[in-house]
Formats: structure tokens, C-alpha cells, sequence
């Protein structure tokens, strides 16, 4: 099995090969990142519950902005579409 997303394989016998683990986030970290993640999405609702609702698509530098493939430009209120 190969990742599609990240760089991940894992062997015959169901473990992952050595190159992958430098990958692999250690239960530390997914902790870590699970409280940055809790920490955004309050700052985020937060936001919306003061009314701020502003459209601020992520440009990548040298790639369109990704709101080509979002699924909610139909009622998305950017001003670069």
C-alpha cells in the first residue's frame, strides 16, 4: 500500500517501511495538532458569531487560488474568482 497524500508505504507484513516513519506523526504530535486544530476552529467561530465573515481563499505562491475546485463558490462572497 502506497499513500496517495503523504509519502507513507507500508510492508507485507503490515509495518511501515523505513523510510516512511520519518513521515509519521508520533501520538505527541497528533495531540498537538488536534489542539491547534480545536484552537482555529473557536478563533473561526468565534469570527462568525461577531458577524466576520470576510472570504479569504489560500493562494499558493506560483498556483492559482484554490477556489477553482471549492465546492462552495455558488455563495462565496471573494472578490477573486
Amino acid at each position: 500500500l502506497s499513500g496517495r497524500f503523504i509519502p507513507i508505504r507500508r510492508t507485507k507484513e503490515g509495518g511501515y517501511h523505513a523510510a516512511s516513519l520519518k513521515s509519521l506523526a508520533s501520538f505527541e504530535r497528533m495531540g498537538e495538532l488536534v489542539g491547534e486544530l480545536e484552537h482555529v476552529i473557536c478563533r473561526i467561530g468565534g469570527e462568525m458569531q461577531e458577524g466576520e465573515a470576510s472570504a479569504r481563499p489560500l493562494a499558493l505562491p506560483g498556483r492559482k487560488v484554490l477556489c477553482e475546485h471549492c465546492d462552495m463558490a455558488p455563495v462565496c462572497r471573494s472578490s477573486q474568482k
